[in-house]
């Protein structure tokens, strides 16, 4: 069994605002911000809000003459605070590090009415219908160029992680000061998580025909296989491994493990479980080796297991993989997993098993995968 869940939605922009004609030109390092394609795992919702990671660009006007400089956005406005991201989004622009002709300078806002400019400091948003002008010892200066690092904050709703359809997040908007004017364009593209595990031999161990000869009289007999393992997704995806065991309640205690990593393989004549089997995900990678977790049901809290233990649990404890150097916050988002799934089988006592006539062994388990 497999869960698929996920995603956002959509995007666009446009202007207002005016400025007096003064023979100036505007650059950017950059003028579109492209936040690739996401989903639900490699974003995480707070206080109801989705945050996009910050962006960085840096603008430049450039003048023909020394003049009093304002700059300003015209885009589709959220409010009073920020712009249009698509139907559901919100993003800013915050100007900082600011220079005007290499002199490093405050920000100040130009107030309506004639009330002249607010000085506000090293670190100021661009807002909707307002401008912004560089000031020398809090007063408004003039000069030929004035360069800014602006950095681009975006959000969205909590309620658009739902959506199973993908979409994609537009805007565009324009920068403009004494003339000129350069546009900028936003983009972000979300998916529905998906990702899909496969098993080597068709997820199918044949342990063949055992005789009672190979069984230790006294204590469980051991054999061991193994069956390739691989997890593709669409895209970086954090996921985790649990599993349901299809034989529930018929697990033999097997001494020095614990109960939620055996799985059933059915009972004897008597209704004594014949024995059980662990699942063990070995030799974990994706670009590189992996480090095991074992998580919490909620997946808040994870905790690092030898490879040697890397057990997968039925009783919804968690399995995760997270790259050598992520540290051990919780899983990493993958897009390629592979790993070796060691099949520990654990046959009863031969004295316990009464083999008067054949007992079929039939173990049977399904893999889940739970995005986080």
């Amino acid at each position: 069994m497999i869960a698929f869940r996920t995603l956002l939605a959509t995007a666009l922009l446009a202007g207002s605002g005016e400025l007096l004609a003064q023979d100036c030109g505007v650059s950017l390092s950059r003028d579109e911000i492209d936040y690739g394609q996401l989903n639900r795992t490699t974003l995480k919702a707070r206080a109801g809000q989705v945050q996009l990671a910050p962006r960085t660009l840096h603008l430049t006007v450039q003048c023909a003459q020394p003049q009093a400089l304002q700059l300003a956005y015209r885009a589709l406005a959220d409010g009073s605070s920020g712009f249009r991201f698509a139907e559901q989004g919100h993003y800013q622009l915050w100007l900082s590090d600011a220079q005007l002709d290499g002199i490093a300078v405050e920000l100040g806002r130009v107030q309506g009415g004639g009330l002249g400019v607010k000085a506000d400091g090293l670190e100021v948003a661009l807002l909707p219908d307002q401008a912004l002008v560089p000031l020398i010892a809090r007063q408004p200066a003039q000069g030929q160029r004035l360069t800014a690092r602006v950095e681009v904050r975006s959000r969205g709703p909590e309620a658009a992680l739902q959506s199973p359809r993908a979409s994609e997040w537009l805007a565009q908007g324009s920068f403009v000061s004494g003339g000129g004017e350069r546009s900028l364009s936003l983009r972000a593209g979300f998916n529905p998580a998906s990702c899909t595990p496969r098993l080597g031999q068709g997820g199918t161990v044949d342990l063949g025909r055992i005789s009672a000869r190979q069984l230790n009289d006294e204590r469980a007999t051991l054999l061991q296989r193994s069956l390739a393992l691989t997890v593709q997704c669409d895209g970086p995806t954090r996921f985790a491994l649990v599993a349901q065991d299809n034989r529930a309640g018929s697990a033999r205690a097997i001494e020095g493990q614990a109960s939620a990593t055996l799985f059933g393989i059915g009972t004897t004549r008597s209704g004594a479980g014949a024995g059980a089997y662990r699942l063990r995900v070995g030799s974990p990678m994706a670009d590189g080796p992996l480090l095991a977790l074992y998580g919490t049901v909620s997946g808040q809290q994870w905790t690092r297991v030898t490879q040697d233990d890397a057990a997968v649990h039925h009783d919804g404890r968690l399995l995760g993989f997270v790259r050598e150097t992520e540290g051990g916050g919780g899983p990493s988002a993958l897009t390629d997993f592979s790993a070796q799934l060691q099949v520990d089988v654990y046959l009863a006592p031969l004295r316990a098993l009464q083999l008067d006539q054949e007992l079929p062994i039939q173990g049977s388990a399904t893999l889940e995968i739970i995005y986080l």
